[in-house]
């Protein structure tokens, strides 16, 4: 035998035991996959932030404080990020796998799950320990738990929800869209996000520890400013129009202004800032500030707003995060890490892959799978992420990738289903 026919024998044998497996067998080696390319969990500044605070055990309204209390059980029984990286990953890939069940067969659902996981645009923001993957992954978990037969089910599909809005409480509109597609009623449906949101609320009440404002700070300051720049007003009127916070006064208050990107942080910190992080007994004023001067200059506002919706769905400065974190940062927590030499060659893909990165690109893709697609669970999928990203160019802080993930991630299930129809027809 020569060497041909050995090579041809042994993928022949390959071949065979993969087709051998069952769809959960293949569903856990996508898991894995995914689990060796990103252990043990990439970390940012806020990452690294919110494992402070799980482990400290005083949670602020800074990040989701039902993540970071189910991170704190979890650590109980395996200490650091990768405890989060299995979670979401596994919600992403399980729930996703019962979503597919229902336009594809069991082993196409479980091999179409792995590979829109392992898709460097999706696998990305996955790999991070952030609020915004979590959302992501307990989204499509709610939803997969919700279409099964079993109404057993329902109680984990609850739990999701709950996880996904405290990740990030804008996804109620998306939430309620889902419902809809799950519920045989939309009056139950709509109760059921109210009350899921409620049960969000009411833990925040709970868990936080200490209010910081974050989410009205990071929000609102860049659109003020925003706006403020845009509507080319005098230091005269900025001072006015920041009634009741600290506005860093002098000559140079226009010019600081008029330089502004739309980065919350030098706004508030650093040479260039304009006015002190407002503290949580001024985040009323702020709010009050913010209606104001959307109200004496829409045209300016809504401007801001088009040019940051420009970035969000555009080219982003950094939309793939592939660090470990500051080990000096990490030091006090107990961790560090370094990539694998799988880590590097899988991120050099990526980096090589960097012009799918454009969610733009995504809402096109989408609106061609909505087309080619004609299930409605997967219509109903595709349209969420054009919602979500709506919504994020009201309301997201930053005009950063991982903000419309569940767009990309959507429109990318899209393609995905209508690749595998046409490869294993039903």
């Amino acid at each position: 035998m020569n060497l041909r026919e050995v090579a041809v024998t042994r993928s022949n044998a390959v071949r065979a035991w993969l087709l051998a497996l069952s769809p959960a067998w293949l569903l856990v080696g996508g898991w894995v996959v995914f689990v060796v390319f990103s252990y043990p969990g990439y970390l940012s500044y806020n990452s690294i932030e919110q494992f402070g605070e799980m482990r400290s055990g005083v949670y602020s309204d800074r990040y989701s404080p039902v993540m970071t209390m189910l991170w704190s059980l979890i650590e109980t029984v395996l200490a650091g990020p990768q405890s989060m990286l299995l979670l979401q990953s596994g919600l992403f890939l399980f729930g996703l796998s019962a979503i597919l069940r229902r336009v594809l067969t069991p082993r196409a659902a479980a091999i179409t799950a792995s590979c829109v996981l392992l898709f460097p645009p999706v696998f990305s923001p996955m790999a991070v320990i952030w609020p915004e993957p979590m959302m992501v992954g307990a989204l499509l978990a709610a939803v997969g738990c919700a279409l099964q037969p079993d109404r057993r089910w329902l109680a984990g599909s609850a739990c999701a929800l709950v996880l996904a809005i405290s990740c990030r409480p804008e996804v109620l509109a998306v939430a309620a869209l889902l419902a809809t597609l799950v519920a045989v009623r939309k009056r139950v449906a709509l109760a059921s996000v109210v009350a899921a949101a409620l049960v969000t609320l009411g833990a925040h009440w709970i868990l936080v520890d200490r209010d910081t404002g974050a989410w009205e700070t990071n929000l609102m300051v860049p659109d003020v400013l925003g706006t403020l720049k845009r509507a080319k007003v005098d230091a005269a009127e900025i001072e006015s129009s920041l009634a009741g916070l600290g506005v860093v006064k002098g000559p140079e208050l226009v010019e600081h202004v008029r330089k502004l990107h739309f980065d919350p942080f030098p706004m508030m910190n650093g040479p260039m800032r304009v006015l002190d992080p407002p503290t949580a007994d001024e985040i009323d004023d702020l709010a009050r500030d913010w209606r104001h001067v959307i109200a004496a200059h829409p045209g300016a506002y809504a401007k801001t707003r088009y040019n940051f919706s420009k970035q969000l769905l555009g080219k982003n400065d950094e939309p793939i995060f592939d660090d470990f974190g500051d080990k000096d940062h990490l030091a006090v927590l107990h961790h560090r890490a370094s990539k694998s030499d799988l880590q590097v060659g899988y991120q050099a893909v990526a980096h090589a892959l960097e012009f799918l990165y454009r969610p733009w690109l995504w809402i096109l893709i989408g609106i061609a799978a909505f087309l080619r697609v004609r299930e409605r669970t997967i219509r109903f999928v595709i349209a969420s992420g054009w919602l979500w990203a709506l919504t994020m160019c009201v309301l997201a802080p930053i005009p950063e990738y991982r903000f419309v993930h569940w767009t990309v991630v959507t429109s990318a299930i899209g393609l995905a289903t209508w690749i595998a129809r046409r490869r294993w027809p039903a």
